[in-house]
């Protein structure tokens, strides 16, 4: 029998969240810079389950409702569990089943780790946590806590959705941010390599200097525009450096389906204010938090563990004003009562909207090594931002 030891009760977001997209816009009131640095974000229990998302598009290789052991693997399983199977077994917060490990999950309440609770509460004992947890530490500031956390729960494997994620403020904050962003993890994986756990940890597109058209390569030179992207990387290094059995995601662009995001901003300044200019020379992939927490999911049950780093990320690529052009002409589509009070939508360099610290242009992440990998095909920027504005218009 397996026990889920995870709070289901919404919280006030607190964590520090995943990988935010910045964009600046011009509606008259300066800058505003958007993303999950500064946002008090939660994300949604009550999706369907693991992966097919049907309104993701996202569909894994041989999906199945029966589990089985499989021999060495971190999680010891290949199921697939819908969510609402799983909800049935919930009681004072505990889920039942069988044939499962133990995990802990660190940044329970960011965008992606809210996702996180739902995608992996089939596959074992979890122990979520946050900066502000009581029983346990998951503050990644306390070092030696986070530490002790590990070795007292002794998970199969921990996952890391936590981090410092404040651009700008990094600048003038960079011992914090090292601190958050290279100890933490770097910590995790001592401690992971000391119990045999297994680390899992996201990272950035940030950790490249945004130059060029290509999607980038794993293997691609790295070369940090900014004090996040420079401390993001020193935690892979760091991760690496220390011999744990490990999985790197590095991604771009997330977003919520709930709390704010950037669709949601858009949706509303378009109704708002008659002028709106968009930054059209960053390009990327919108990605969607449930997408990254259902394809950590499926790596945690593949046959063979992933090692090293992944890019993830949605399919095709776009800019932050097609992006909110999309959102506009969809989100009309779907409801046609929306009344938009903008007239001049204007598209806009990068240089038009100065920052303390650099934006790369180029976010396109090449994810061919992770498709072939768990044999999937990642899903379309488009169908996510889809499924989110169907969610909350």
């Amino acid at each position: 029998m397996h026990k889920l030891a995870l709070l289901l009760r919404r919280q006030r977001a607190q964590d520090f969240f995943l990988h935010p997209g910045h964009i600046g816009l011009d509606v008259g009131q300066g800058l505003h810079t958007l993303g999950g640095d500064h946002q008090q974000l939660a994300s949604a229990v009550g999706r369907i389950g693991l992966a097919p998302h049907p309104a993701l598009g996202f569909q894994p290789p041989n999906h199945r409702a029966r589990s089985r052991r499989v021999k060495g693997h971190p999680l010891g399983q290949t199921h697939l569990v819908d969510a609402r199977a799983a909800q049935q077994g919930i009681q004072d917060g505990k889920l039942h089943g069988r044939d499962a490990g133990t995990g802990q999950l660190l940044g329970k309440n960011g965008q992606v780790g809210w996702e996180l609770r739902r995608s992996l509460a089939p596959l074992g004992e979890l122990l979520a946590l946050d900066r502000s947890s009581t029983s346990h530490c998951g503050d990644l500031s306390n070092l030696e806590g986070l530490a002790q956390t590990v070795r007292e729960f002794r998970p199969d494997v921990v996952v890391n959705a936590a981090a410092y994620t404040a651009v700008d403020k990094a600048e003038t904050d960079s011992q914090t941010a090292f601190l958050v962003n290279e100890l933490a993890p770097e910590a995790l994986a001592s401690v992971c390599a000391a119990i045999g756990a297994y680390l899992v940890h996201f990272s950035t597109d940030y950790v490249f200097d945004g130059s060029g058209q290509k999607p980038w390569l794993e293997t691609d030179a790295t070369a940090p525009l900014n004090v996040y992207g420079h401390s993001k990387l020193a935690g892979e290094k760091g991760i690496a450096e220390q011999g744990a059995k490990h999985v790197i995601f590095r991604t771009s662009w997330v977003y919520g389906t709930e709390g704010g995001n950037f669709a949601k901003t858009m949706l509303r300044l378009a109704q708002e204010r008659e002028r709106m200019t968009v930054i059209n020379d960053q390009f990327g992939a919108p990605t969607a938090a449930a997408l990254l927490a259902d394809v950590t999911a499926l790596a945690l049950q593949a046959s063979q563990p992933l090692t090293g780093i992944y890019h993830l990320a949605a399919a095709g690529e776009t800019t932050w004003y097609a992006y909110a052009d999309y959102v506009l002409a969809k989100a009309k589509a779907l409801k046609p009562s929306l009344n938009y009070a903008v007239r001049d939508f204007v598209a806009v360099p990068t240089s038009n909207f100065p920052t303390p610290a650099k934006r790369p242009l180029n976010s396109r992440l090449n994810c061919s090594r992770l498709e072939q990998a768990l044999q999937l095909k990642l899903p379309p920027w488009q169908a996510g931002v889809d499924a989110m504005l169907t969610k909350i218009l």
